[in-house]
């Protein structure tokens, strides 16, 4: 991996940021940028057509997770990163597993009768 980076340029990080709006079409663009660069840089540098301010924390800053987990926007970047940023949920997900149960078991009840 370090061969693919040493590429990039000299004394430049390349990093994925990724982001998939309501439509469900993934939207992935790859950054470069000096290292002692944050998360927040690259988001900003990625030209993505990021949402409205409902997807931001309460502190209004963007929710980033790094290979799936959550770090603040003035994390620094390392090279190869794949940055994501997050849509807060809509369901608790404990929820959304208890409603998925019940729905299959109804289906059971209905075919056995």
């Amino acid at each position: 991996m370090a061969e693919r980076h040493a590429a990039v340029g000299p004394g430049l990080i390349e990093v994925e940021v990724r982001w998939i709006p309501a439509s469900g079409v993934i939207q992935v663009r790859t950054v470069r940028l000096t290292p002692g660069a944050s998360l927040g840089d690259a988001v900003s540098r990625s030209g993505l057509d990021l949402p409205d301010n409902s997807w931001r924390n309460p502190s209004g800053h963007l929710r980033l997770a790094v290979f799936g987990v959550l770090k603040p926007a003035s994390a620094l970047v390392q090279p190869g990163d794949c940055i994501d940023v997050t849509r807060p949920l809509t369901v608790d997900p404990k929820e959304a597993r208890r409603a998925r149960a019940r729905k299959t078991a109804t289906r059971r009840q209905a075919r056995c009768g």
